[in-house]
């Protein structure tokens, strides 16, 4: 969301952030759910993924401007549906800069599921603040929790175990453009029956999207999108390449 917000004239140099568009730019935010529909997604991500009260400070944000951001941001993906007519599920992105400590990510955890999202996703986690995040959210919800990395360090079977051992319903990989070290790392996991199951790289060609997710589906891959550079043509290459039966 936040590279296509850019080419729509975001300035994050500036006092400005992706998030704070679900307020000042709504019609741009929901532009981006619908051509993500018409492609052939049936999941949405929030546009939320710095909408937590730690980095919203920076921007003379307060609490309850966090708030406001995250329920927007539900509702904006919840109109997309209904003008679509699709029916799906709503993904309520936190980003790392939730998970300075336990008051905050839990403050922007609570907007989101209040909000109606129906799935919690922490994404962009090194390994420490994905088991962070785990032990956190541990028995605060009946909701799936996911959680993708961009840095699964030398010990991905741990990190896993880990994540597995304190409910995280899926765990994944997001944020990387190296293609030779996302398929090791679902290949170590699938191994070691641990499936990392959510993949969502970063500025590959469609082409390149695709013959990646075929492979990562081998492996225990179920969920694909993808995050920075990822546009509605890469939702589109996936639609055709699952729905014509290839993977």
């Amino acid at each position: 969301m936040g590279t296509r917000l850019i080419e729509a004239g975001l300035d994050i140099h500036s006092d400005d952030d992706a998030c704070l568009w679900c307020i000042s730019r709504p019609e741009a935010v929901l532009a981006n759910h619908l051509a993500d529909l018409h492609a052939g997604s049936r999941i949405l991500t929030t546009n939320t993924f710095g909408a937590n009260s730690d980095w919203l400070s920076r921007f003379g944000r307060s609490s309850d401007d966090m708030v406001a951001i995250n329920r927007q941001a539900v509702a904006l993906a919840k109109h997309a549906f209904e003008m679509s007519g699709i029916t799906g599920k709503i993904i309520g992105s936190i980003g790392p800069t939730a998970l300075v400590d336990e008051k905050t990510t839990r403050q922007q955890m609570n907007a989101l599921l209040d909000s109606g999202a129906d799935i919690l996703l922490f994404e962009t986690c090194t390994a420490g603040q994905a088991t962070q995040a785990a032990e956190w959210v541990e028995h605060a919800t009946d909701h799936p929790i996911w959680i993708t990395l961009w840095n699964w360090g030398e010990k991905p079977v741990e990190i896993a175990t880990e994540l597995q051992q304190l409910g995280v319903s899926d765990w994944g990989i997001n944020c990387i453009s190296d293609i030779e070290q996302i398929v090791n790392i679902f290949r170590e996991l699938n191994d070691h029956q641990l499936p990392a199951t959510i993949l969502r790289p970063s500025d590959l060609l469609p082409s390149e999207f695709i013959n990646l997710a075929s492979e990562c589906k081998s492996l225990g891959g179920l969920y694909f999108g993808g995050c920075c550079g990822t546009t509605s043509e890469h939702i589109s290459a996936l639609d055709r390449l699952f729905n014509n039966g290839s993977v």
